[in-house]
């Protein structure tokens, strides 16, 4: 208990030395961001709100470790475009006699196989590039409600002979207002530096600051999620003159009040999740995320870039999922997961 909170104290003391305010294509090891969960692949890239049995979720927030998770392991694997593949393996436990659930996981991207040329388009052999994450975690429950955890990952990058490493840290929060029904989750994902860039030019980290809430309805099989994120900085606008429609939100500029609309929506995503069965057996989901479908617009054609969705059934012990992420014109991303409960089976064995 004391030894989190000082830990907690010393990572937020360093986090004005650590941080600087970015956006993507201003800082390196982005593939961090990448869903490591099938669960916040569907709900426009993160979940940081509901606590499950799957351990990939609490790589986006590490409070969301809990007893759930005892002797659970979860394989996370996401189909991207020209081959690329990402993904996560973990499993979580409990010191019980601490009272600290724990975690441990590799999160990945692999780019695949490239034919290298030097300057004059001479062949010199194909060669791969990957990112890497070990990530461990802990949390505790300080009460019935409230619940915070750390995440320590070590990265390591490689493209070709150049070599990127660093070290970061996610520090998470999560309130259950149970009689409710509904979940906070608040997390500040990678705070942390570079240890050594490729070129020894320097870089920071993908920092984010997040804040989510869901709520399952009282007389109705369904939870609706809203989460914000890049809170940090209130400009996330790219302004891209070719672009004049296709948002869900359209034509919200040049305006003031347009400009001022379409940058508060960009900060928010939204998603829902059907549970159906007694057991909440089958779960279908969907979502929208705003920021990603203005940034990902063709002119004068209205795709569908920005949606995603998902499903989710159990079949004994093992829980399967399914989704997919709208992300372009050309196509989308998919992800499959299968996770398990070892605990349940060593309980029925013993029974």
């Amino acid at each position: 208990m004391i030894r989190i909170k000082i830990l907690g104290w010393i990572l937020l003391g360093m986090l004005p030395f650590m941080l600087q305010a970015q956006q993507g294509g201003s800082s390196i090891f982005n593939f961090l961001n990448v869903p490591t969960s099938t669960y916040s692949h569907a709900l426009g890239g993160i979940m940081i709100s509901t606590p499950n049995g799957d351990v990939a979720t609490s790589v986006q927030n590490p409070s969301l470790l809990n007893p759930l998770m005892n002797n659970a392991a979860s394989f996370n694997l996401q189909f991207g475009f020209s081959g690329i593949r990402s993904g996560y393996v973990g499993y979580a436990n409990q010191f019980e006699k601490r009272k600290l659930n724990w975690g441990v996981g590799v999160q990945f991207t692999d780019y695949g196989t490239f034919t290298g040329a030097d300057e004059w388009g001479n062949l010199r052999g194909d060669f791969q590039a990957a990112d890497y994450a070990l990530v461990f975690g802990v949390s505790r429950a300080l009460n019935e409600k409230f619940s915070v955890g750390v995440n320590t990952k070590f990265i390591y990058s490689q493209l070709e002979s150049y070599i990127a490493s660093g070290i970061a840290w996610d520090i998470g929060g999560h309130y259950a207002l149970t009689e409710k029904g509904a979940n906070i989750g608040v997390t500040a994902r990678n705070i942390g530096f570079v240890i050594n860039d490729y070129n020894n030019g320097g870089g920071v980290l993908p920092f984010d600051l997040q804040v989510a809430f869901s709520k399952k309805l009282t007389h109705l099989p369904f939870r609706y999620h809203i989460t914000a994120h890049h809170l940090y900085v209130w400009d996330l606008r790219f302004v891209n003159t070719n672009v004049s429609a296709g948002a869900l939100i359209d034509d919200m500029g040049p305006s003031a009040a347009g400009v001022f609309a379409d940058n508060l929506f960009r900060h928010f995503n939204f998603g829902g999740e059907f549970l159906l069965g007694s057991r909440e057996n089958l779960k279908l989901r969907f979502s929208y995320n705003h920021m990603l479908r203005r940034e990902l617009l063709i002119d004068n054609i209205r795709g569908l870039a920005g949606f995603s969705g998902g499903v989710e059934f159990k079949i004994k012990r093992f829980v399967v999922n399914y989704s997919f992420a709208i992300q372009h014109q050309a196509g989308s991303s998919k992800m499959i997961s299968v996770s398990t409960d070892f605990g349940k089976r060593k309980k029925k064995e013993q029974s």
